[in-house]
């Protein structure tokens, strides 16, 4: 063979071919490729809360470097990567993030080369909510544990929710009451909610369905101070002096209500706007001595309404537009 001919046989021999096939004439343990599938993170759990806690079993794959966690607001995708974890050995992560429903994965990766999702989990984040400090606050309800029977007052004045044939559904924040046609929630009568020259309820309503004839009870201090929903035309605040103009209200979504007064003037917020107000001057009576009802009226509790209530707030003081946003943690208003 020419000089020739052996260059361009020797410069054919070494173009790499696409998909090509190794193969070995002889056993060359050295030298042998062997396969291998990049395992995903199993057991993927998430927890509810003011953020979300994830934890999940790691890649049994000792070469990973990390595993990098996913999120999404639909179930199944799209995905955006929040997280990359190094060492593999990393199993948590906690995510902060508004308000709302998500879904998550996590994935295992070695450089490059990254494994398939774990299984999807979904978890809520709610906004957090707390019970100040303050003499004016009279009754400060979560609604998010039972404790025989009861949800605890957390103004520190003692005014317990006790409740029959009650259940508790999701919440703008963990647990809240709802309310059948047999469910009773009351709070005893107590001097601490007499409140005679100014007042504020605070509280985050979900209306499964409005009523059709009638009204339902709120929140009702008999003969004081009250919320009720009129069928056709709506919620009506009461400081047992005055009654504001009714406002309609939504169904099937959670909304927050704010009935304040400061003595001169009444006025309802919905979702921390004010959407009726009046002039509204005296003394509120306080005779009465029968339970404060909630999500019923006060004292048959024969007018149930159909939803559930949450962060129930009642103060000795007329809240302003600011206090009240900023209590239901409503931006922009």
């Amino acid at each position: 063979m020419s000089t020739i001919a052996a260059m361009a046989l020797g410069a054919l021999l070494l173009v790499p071919v696409s998909g090509a096939d190794f193969t070995a004439t002889t056993d060359s343990a050295t030298n042998s490729f062997a396969g291998d599938t990049l395992d995903p993170p199993t057991s993927l759990a998430a927890a509810d809360g003011v953020t979300v806690d994830l934890g999940w079993s790691a890649t049994t794959d000792g070469y990973a470097d990390g595993h990098r966690i996913l999120r999404s607001t639909v179930s199944g995708g799209p995905y955006t990567q929040i997280a990359d974890l190094t060492p593999a050995s990393n199993d948590s992560f906690v995510d902060s993030a508004a308000e709302g429903t998500y879904y998550y994965v996590v994935r295992a990766y070695a450089g490059t080369w990254e494994s398939l999702y774990s299984s999807e989990v979904s978890a809520r984040i709610w906004r957090a909510f707390d019970c100040p400090s303050d003499p004016d606050l009279r009754a400060c309800i979560r609604f998010d544990t039972d404790v025989s029977g009861t949800y605890l007052d957390e103004s520190g004045n003692g005014n317990t929710v006790t409740h029959s044939n009650s259940s508790q559904v999701p919440g703008i924040s963990d647990k809240a009451a709802f309310s059948a046609p047999t469910t009773v929630y009351g709070m005893a009568d107590s001097a601490s909610l007499d409140l005679t020259d100014a007042m504020t309820i605070e509280t985050w309503l979900k209306l499964d369905s409005l009523p059709s004839t009638g009204r339902v009870g709120i929140l009702d201090n008999d003969g004081q101070y009250s919320l009720f929903v009129y069928a056709g035309t709506g919620l009506r605040c009461s400081n047992g002096i005055s009654s504001l103009p009714h406002v309609p209200v939504p169904s099937g979504v959670w909304f927050h209500v704010g009935c304040a007064w400061d003595g001169s003037t009444l006025t309802l917020y919905i979702d921390g706007s004010p959407v009726a107000s009046m002039a509204s001057t005296g003394t509120i009576a306080t005779i009465n001595t029968d339970d404060v009802s909630l999500l019923n009226s006060s004292p048959a509790f024969n007018e149930p309404a159909d939803g559930a209530m949450d962060n129930l707030r009642i103060w000795h003081s007329g809240r302003t537009q600011a206090q009240i946003c900023a209590d239901a943690g409503i931006t922009g208003c």
